[in-house]
């Protein structure tokens, strides 16, 4: 319900001063900002979640939350990942609000799988793999 000028006047927190060629009035505004969904962040471009480090041997796992627009395809380095390649299991999945959910899985890590990952090959975002020996 917006409020009159009258009632603005009479709260304790208004206040007025004077300039040399204006009067002015301060009224105290608290504007609540809108929470970030999931949407908002799917929109505003690609979240990554998974390890950065990852032991030579061991499994690993990246996930991607991505707008629908753009092209959901894997990159490593900037070069596809075939989707029939059997070191890699690729999963995608639809999310409301206009979404996709991918993921990229290795069962066995090797050096050769360190690089930046994409799931959107128009992205600027990605998300890095580092192979450290297992001990």
């Amino acid at each position: 319900m917006p409020l009159k000028i009258a009632e603005i006047c009479q709260s304790p927190k208004f206040s007025r001063w004077r300039g040399q060629n204006f009067w002015g009035v301060w009224v105290p505004l608290n504007v609540a900002s809108p929470k970030r969904t999931e949407r908002d962040q799917i929109v505003s471009g690609v979240i990554y979640e998974g390890r950065k480090y990852v032991a030579e041997g061991f499994p690993f796992s990246i996930t991607c939350l991505k707008s629908s627009y753009g092209v959901p395809k894997w990159t490593r380095n900037g070069l596809s990942i075939d989707q029939l390649d059997p070191e890699y299991v690729i999963v995608q999945e639809s999310v409301p609000d206009d979404g996709i959910r991918m993921e990229l899985r290795v069962k066995m890590a090797q050096w050769k799988h360190r690089g930046h990952y994409k799931c959107d090959p128009l992205s600027k975002k990605s998300h890095e793999i580092e192979i450290v020996p297992s001990r």
